[in-house]
């Protein structure tokens, strides 16, 4: 699955690493976690859109995935900093991420945000993944 694939680059990926250490979670910040996030940044990733080309002797094996990758920090620069090494890990890749053919990353649109309840400075990253999925 993409998403496991994703999640094990962006893990292992000493730039990304080097600044959110373990704390990389699907769909939402853990509740738990988020008390210990005003110490370090984090990094949170979803599935957006999923589209999978119709031919006229079936579906095609090349998927284009999108995913949306949140950069949470307590500090502007801070997440400025995980946005910067999460582009430069994923802007133009091509390979395997886990177990998955990746043909080409693209960084659709990039938004600076803050969420001023619990304090937090955010960048929203915007990345398209063709990848292939044929058995």
């Amino acid at each position: 699955m993409m998403y496991e694939g994703l999640f094990d680059y962006l893990s292992k990926n000493t730039g990304v690493k080097a600044l959110v250490s373990s704390r990389i979670f699907p769909l939402v910040i853990p509740q738990a976690t988020a008390a210990t996030l005003l110490l370090q940044p984090c990094l949170v990733y979803s599935r957006l859109d999923v589209r999978r080309q119709q031919k006229f002797c079936g579906t095609d094996g090349l998927v284009r995935s999108e995913f949306q990758l949140d950069c949470y920090a307590t500090t502007y620069a801070g997440s400025q900093n995980l946005a910067a090494a999460t582009r430069a890990a994923l802007i133009d890749f091509r390979g395997t991420m886990g177990a998955v053919d990746v043909r080409a990353t693209f960084l659709d649109s990039e938004q600076d945000l803050v969420e001023p309840d619990p304090g937090l400075y955010r960048v929203v990253q915007r990345f398209i993944l063709w990848h292939d999925e044929s058995p």
